[in-house]
């Protein structure tokens, strides 16, 4: 690789996903997305002790997760119970810690990309946090992984998911099992 090599619009428009709007360069995000993909590596190198066969995969673009099942769920340390190790109820945990960590209703409604209400509503699939005062609509498992992703990416949220594909050939990868992480 040559320094200074110009990139393509293609690549900006890329990369300006990962950007906090007056904030970020070109140079930050590049690291930003280096230091994630140096972390991913090292999970991966420590992962043999861990979680032996357990592949990790891009928690930023992952394989479809249609027809998949969480089976752990880990978020900023707390291990969520297996009766709770649903990819909905991962999105509602992380949007529970980011109002912790001081946001407030009309605030993660901006931030998240779910169907939500400021307020109480419980009907048309809507779930109501009381300690956020936040209605959020139910999503498909794509569309909450990447909510949870997009979330806990901003708010440095650590979310750690093992999960694994149904028995189906409608699943992207039937009966395989694999991890994500963010954070």
């Amino acid at each position: 690789m040559t320094p200074g090599t110009d990139l393509s619009a293609t690549t900006l428009k890329r990369l300006a996903v990962y950007a906090e709007p007056f904030v970020d360069t070109v140079d930050s995000v590049v690291n930003r997305i280096l230091d994630h993909y140096e972390a991913a590596q090292n999970a991966t190198a420590a992962q043999p002790d861990a979680m032996p066969g357990v592949p990790l995969v891009s928690a930023a673009s992952p394989p479809n997760l249609s027809y998949t099942t969480p089976k752990s769920i880990e978020i900023d340390g707390e291990i969520m119970p297996p009766a709770q190790a649903y990819w909905n109820l991962a999105f509602l945990k992380v949007v529970e810690i980011a109002a912790k960590k001081g946001k407030t209703a009309k605030e993660l409604k901006n931030m998240i990309s779910a169907n939500s209400y400021v307020g109480e509503k419980v009907d048309n699939g809507y779930k109501f946090l009381p300690e956020v005062g936040l209605s959020i609509q139910g999503l498909d498992a794509n569309s909450a992984w990447k909510a949870t992703y997009n979330l806990a990416r901003t708010m440095r949220i650590k979310v750690d998911v093992v999960f694994a594909w149904q028995n189906t050939e409608k699943a992207a990868r039937p009966n395989e099992v694999a991890r994500m992480t963010v954070g």
